[in-house]
């Protein structure tokens, strides 16, 4: 299984993502240019210019037509996919952390940092007309700072995580906290929801991977990799997630050249065991996304890399030993 490696960015990526037919692949770095490409063959199509900070995170409509950004430049745009054009843009009081789209996307929400003497606030926005028209914010009250979130079953919830490993799980219309956890001891640094809104996958700082109940944040499943973690997501396919990190430059001794644990790992979601692993990268991976389709993935890593990989035909006629 060869990858794609493409090369259209200039520093290190923050996060790689599939429209929903999973035809088109976007990515967004910390060089403040977001691009688009073609998932089947690398192809760029075009880049999203209008940000001056890193991009730290994309929403991309269910009719794949618009883009959602949100950046350290206190900035969140909606871009046109077609075009490149910016159709809006909301000024923030801190650096954005996480966007999306609602399931419909007739609403989205940006979620600043708390940074200085700026609260953390959760906006929510009508986004039918091409412009931000703000519904209702709330301050998020934490002495942590928000790492990402996403939107719940039928856009009634929004799920926040954070710095000191917690997750917090909010009503949508009244933004009135339902349930709050706290099972992972350090940083979440990524989450994803199941195709099905059945459950939601964590990664975190302290090398594990949790699976949750979205409805009120029960643990379900660990997964206890051997390195710290950045990213996660699970297929649509089969029982199984996959998992990235590794060690910071400045942690890899010169003494051990595997220190970094650059590889992609596999491993079953139900059994929680590890399955392989891809290499390739020669930096921490700092994001991954499985095909919608789960006919393959995309990963993109602090050397500045994305690569795309088509899982070979026997991926798909394997079958799992005997548990």
């Amino acid at each position: 299984m060869r990858p794609i490696t493409l090369h259209g960015h200039t520093r290190p990526l923050t996060q790689v993502k599939y429209n929903r037919e999973g035809d088109l692949l976007f990515s967004a770095s910390k060089d403040f240019v977001p691009n688009v490409y073609y998932s089947h063959n690398g192809e760029r199509l075009g880049s999203f210019h209008g940000h001056r900070g890193a991009v730290r995170s994309i929403s991309i409509s269910s009719n794949s037509e618009r883009l959602l950004t949100g950046a350290a430049d206190n900035l969140s745009i909606i871009f046109q996919v077609e075009t490149g054009k910016l159709l809006a843009k909301f000024e923030c009081l801190s650096p954005v952390v996480a966007v999306s789209f609602s399931m419909g996307d007739k609403e989205a929400f940006v979620l600043t940092e708390n940074v200085m003497s700026e609260n953390s606030i959760l906006h929510v926005f009508d986004v039918t007309k091409d412009s931000f028209e703000l519904k209702y914010k709330k301050i998020i009250e934490t002495n942590s700072k928000p790492t990402n979130a996403i939107y719940g079953y039928l856009n009634k919830t929004i799920i926040i995580t954070f710095e000191d490993g917690s997750i917090a799980l909010y009503d949508a219309k009244t933004l009135e906290k339902i349930a709050e956890t706290k099972d992972h001891e350090k940083a979440i640094t990524d989450i994803e929801m199941s195709k099905d809104y059945t459950h939601f996958i964590t990664s975190s700082k302290d090398a594990t991977a949790r699976v949750y109940d979205p409805r009120n944040l029960t643990l379900i499943k660990t997964l206890q990799a051997d390195r710290p973690l950045n990213s996660v997501s699970l297929s649509a396919m089969r029982p199984e997630v996959i998992l990235g990190g590794g060690q910071e430059a400045s942690e890899v001794t010169t003494s051990d050249a595997k220190a970094g644990k650059f590889d992609v790992l596999f491993f079953h979601k139900i059994y929680e065991d590890e399955l392989g692993k891809i290499g390739g990268h020669f930096g921490p991976v700092n994001t991954l996304r499985y095909h919608p389709n789960g006919i393959g993935f995309t990963s993109g890593s602090e050397d500045g890399t994305v690569k795309i990989h088509h899982f070979d035909p026997d991926y798909f006629s394997f079958a799992y030993p005997d548990q």
